[in-house]
């Protein structure tokens, strides 16, 4: 106004108007000079345009920009964007809080060359361009650097930002930051790739199949084991195509269960190989679902037991054919048992028979009886060794040492083998000089090997000499050895006659004796070969070679003394199913052992409890009783040792020695026996000598306090 006043006009001038109810009127004023008729300015005159209306329209125009701008900067989102030349001129709080750039540092800056990733530039370079075409894009993800060189995930709308005229002026970015759910994808996808990684490189086959039972899964050991390459196998039918024919339909059903959700563990799946070979798989089939927990197929997660199976075949295979051979072994020893003893009761009945001999018989008949002796001798040999195989089987062969004169054995078997020796064959016997020959051993084996060792030079010397030497080593071992002139033993064959039931040429015998003779030799700790090379020289010298322990000559034993019959009139019980072995016992008894005694006799063990009862009611005591085992040819149903059981039971005292062809002597001890004969039975002095110690001790009127381990004791 004060300008107008002075002559100074102003146009389109903004007057807000006070009204009286105290509101606003808008005018746009032109303020204009008024002068008098002299032209001095008198006043002013304002002529107006009302524009209240629009003024109240801009003003809330301004209020909602203000407003979408402080949406804008203040929203949840990211949002940016850039002019024409791709330069920043937007970038809203949430953008700055996430790249970590402020909006000062961002402003006129490149977007792509400065906030991009350098391997999606050109992409986005792409993007913005085509934005600025008016071809928008939506949901185009973004990797933004940040100030730290983090990478933020966005998913971003580009969208064209024009002018008032509809001109495009630059691209708008509305985001939204996925980089939390980006890194939780990344995290499953590494989590997914390790978890392919690890079920392709599984040491265990894992294979799959979709809901037609197509493969979809054949993991790298499935492939090493079928032979057939996961190209190979995939969408093939598994059952067909791999599973054994006789085993498709199960294993369909167990796959239609796992279909269903019945799942199935352990299941031994047969896979027939490329090759045509057959693979043991245990099976988990486990049912495969979708994220929605739509069941979409079957997982299978195996262990080959491939090995095992045929482990266990093997094993089954082996244990068969060791049943089978035990079977075998026992039918053997079985037949051993009834050879030995049915072969021993006609050789028990000879032996008596040859004892019994009178005395004064003519030269000629006492050469016969000799004969007929050294006969028997040997086929209890043989019996023996039968029997000692199979001790040797069982494990129970065991030696019972015992001061021994080692020169006398070796006299003892070359005198008792001496009529063996072919004629014009030399047989000498060489210790040298001063050579000590008293020992701690089993006598009884000992002349048992030496005996089969020179059997068998006997077997093969037709002519010249075999010489028999006895010596000590200087490790204080001794050394027996037989040298023979025979053809001489082949080196691949000296091994082999130590087995058992190996023979040489054809030779008759069992083949057992060097068998056992090793048997013994090895029992003592010692060792037996044999020296022979027929390619150079016949001949064989089979040494022995035992670490014996010396030892002083021992005092005389009363009982190694010469044994008088017995004069006691004592009452014998022979309790036998032979008549033979019967008789030729009662005869012995009766000429040699004890003639002033009575003699009864039992078929069975039912005859002689019967005998025994009836005996012991009117107060007669039997002295001794002898019971075979086995009774079966006359009709008895008891076997020896029950007879033995059966008689302490009812307080029998006599002095009971069993009798028996088989090695059951811990049989008849266990039963109550004070001895065990075997058939045939020991010589007469030594039965003499122990029926004197068993009488001496007999327990009469004492048979309740007497057990059968106190008699086996004494």
């Amino acid at each position: 106004m004060k300008d107008a006043l002075e002559g100074n006009e102003t146009s389109n001038y903004e007057l807000e108007f006070e009204t009286k109810t105290k509101q606003t009127v808008y005018l746009l004023v032109n303020a204009t000079s008024r002068r008098d008729t002299d032209g001095t300015i008198v006043g002013v005159v304002g002529v107006a345009q009302d524009v209240t209306e629009a003024k109240n329209n801009e003003n809330a125009i301004t209020a909602v920009a203000r407003e979408l701008r402080q949406l804008v900067d203040t929203a949840n989102a990211p949002i940016f964007g850039i002019d024409k030349n791709g330069l920043v001129n937007e970038w809203n709080n949430k953008t700055a809080e996430i790249t970590g750039f402020s909006r000062k540092e961002a402003f006129g800056r490149s977007l792509v060359s400065t906030f991009i990733k350098p391997n999606l530039r050109d992409n986005v370079q792409n993007v913005l361009l085509n934005a600025l075409k008016g071809d928008e894009t939506s949901n185009y993800e973004l990797e933004f650097e940040t100030k730290t060189k983090d990478t933020v995930y966005l998913l971003v709308n580009a969208t064209s930002r024009r002018d008032t005229d509809g001109t495009i002026v630059g691209v708008v970015g509305v985001a939204q930051d996925v980089t939390k759910a980006k890194n939780n994808e990344n995290a499953i996808t590494a989590v997914a790739r390790e978890l392919r990684q690890l079920v392709d490189t599984a040491n265990a086959p894992i294979f799959g199949i979709d809901k037609n039972g197509l493969v979809n899964e054949w993991n790298n050991k499935t492939a090493e084991i079928t032979g057939f390459s996961r190209h190979e196998a995939f969408n093939r039918p598994l059952v067909s195509t791999f599973i054994k024919s006789n085993l498709r339909d199960n294993v369909q059903n167990v796959l239609l269960n796992a279909l269903k959700g019945d799942e199935t563990s352990n299941y031994e799946l047969e896979f027939e190989t490329k090759a045509k070979g057959t693979r043991y798989l245990l099976v988990n089939a486990t049912t495969r679902r979708d994220p929605d927990g739509t069941i979409v197929g079957v997982v299978g997660v195996a262990q080959d037991v491939t090995d095992d199976k045929n482990h266990i075949n093997e094993l089954q295979k082996m244990h068969t054919q060791k049943a089978s051979q035990e079977a075998k072994v026992e039918t053997e020893r079985n037949m051993t048992a009834y050879f030995a003893h049915e072969l021993r009761n006609p050789l028990h009945a000879i032996d008596i028979a040859l004892s019994i001999m009178p005395d004064n018989i003519d030269e000629e008949s006492s050469s016969l009886v000799k004969s007929m002796k050294l006969c028997a001798s040997f086929m209890s040999s043989i019996m023996n060794n039968l029997l000692d195989v199979r001790k040797m089987e069982e494990g129970k062969m065991t030696l019972n040492n015992h001061p021994t004169n080692v020169k006398q054995v070796i006299k003892s078997v070359q005198d008792m083998l001496r009529p063996s020796v072919r004629k014009g064959v030399q047989f000498t016997c060489n210790f040298p000089q001063g050579t000590e020959s008293w020992i701690l051993a089993d006598s009884h084996r000992l002349q048992q090997v030496y005996t089969n060792v020179i059997t068998n030079a006997i077997k093969y010397t037709m002519e010249g000499k075999i010489e028999l030497v006895f010596y000590w080593d200087e490790a204080g071992n001794g050394i027996f050895e037989c040298r023979d002139t025979g053809p001489g033993i082949p080196l691949g064959q000296q091994q082999e006659l130590f087995r058992r039931f190996v023979q040489r040429g054809g030779a008759p015998g069992t083949g057992l004796g060097l068998a056992i003779a090793k048997h013994l030799v090895d029992l003592a700790g010692g060792s037996i070969k044999f020296v022979s090379d027929p390619t150079t020289k016949p001949g064989t010298d089979c040494i022995v070679t035992i670490p014996f322990r010396k030892c002083e000559v021992p005092e005389i034993n009363p009982t190694m003394k010469v044994q008088e019959a017995i004069k006691e009139a004592l009452r014998f019980l022979i309790i036998d199913d032979i008549t033979m072995n019967r008789t030729m016992l009662r005869k012995r008894l009766l000429k040699n052992i004890a003639p002033n005694s009575t003699v009864q006799e039992a078929v069975n063990g039912e005859e002689a409890l019967k005998i025994v009862a009836e005996s012991e009611k009117e107060g007669k005591h039997f002295d001794v009783i002898v019971v075979d085992q086995y009774m079966e040819e006359a009709g008895g149903v008891m076997v020896g040792t029950d007879v033995v059981l059966a008689m302490r039971r009812n307080g029998v005292s006599a002095i009971i020695i069993g009798c028996s062809g088989n090695d059951i002597e811990h049989n008849f001890m266990d039963a109550g026996c004070q001895a065990v004969w075997k058939k045939p039975m020991p010589n007469n002095q030594d039965t003499i000598a122990e029926l004197k110690r068993f009488l001496a001790n007999r327990p009469y009127g004492k048979a309740a306090t007497k057990t059968p381990n106190s008699w086996a004791a004494k």
